[in-house]
């Protein structure tokens, strides 16, 4: 009976033991991981001096944009909402080629309560409108 408490007794301490070394390996890892994770977003944050890009939000209310126009730098990024009671589709102009900057256009209608965003890129004086309701008309300026 002692020798068999014994070798229990050898094995717990041996568990033990193994868990601690687990234990600080993983431990180890996370600390490594999370310094990877820290180094990776300072070498996302801009430079001194760049510009952050922003987010911007234009609502539709089914007769108008709001705001109707928008100043906003390269690389911001506008979101549309559709705050009316049918689906709208924010396009460049003109109507209905959407031909000024064929990239701003969802090609597709945004529901109730739905968004669509956009990126930015080229500098310019984008009017743009509601594809489905063409009387209503806004403006994007991108310097």
């Amino acid at each position: 009976m002692k020798k068999a408490l014994s070798i229990l007794g050898i094995i717990v301490a041996a568990l033990v033991v193994w868990w601690a070394v687990s234990a600080n390996k993983t431990d180890n890892g996370a600390e490594n991981n999370n310094q990877n994770q820290n180094q990776n977003q300072q070498d996302s944050l801009p430079a001194a001096g760049e510009d952050v890009p922003n987010t911007h939000t234009i609502t539709y209310n089914g007769t108008a944009f709001s705001p109707s126009q928008l100043t906003v730098k390269t690389g911001d990024t506008v979101n549309f909402v559709n705050n009316s009671s049918r689906s709208f589709w924010p396009a460049s102009g003109p109507h209905p080629q959407h031909t000024n900057y064929p990239e701003f256009d969802p090609k597709q209608g945004i529901a109730t309560g739905e968004h669509w965003s956009f990126t930015f890129t080229k500098v310019g004086s984008w009017p743009f409108h509601d594809h489905l309701n063409a009387t209503v008309f806004g403006r994007i300026v991108v310097e």
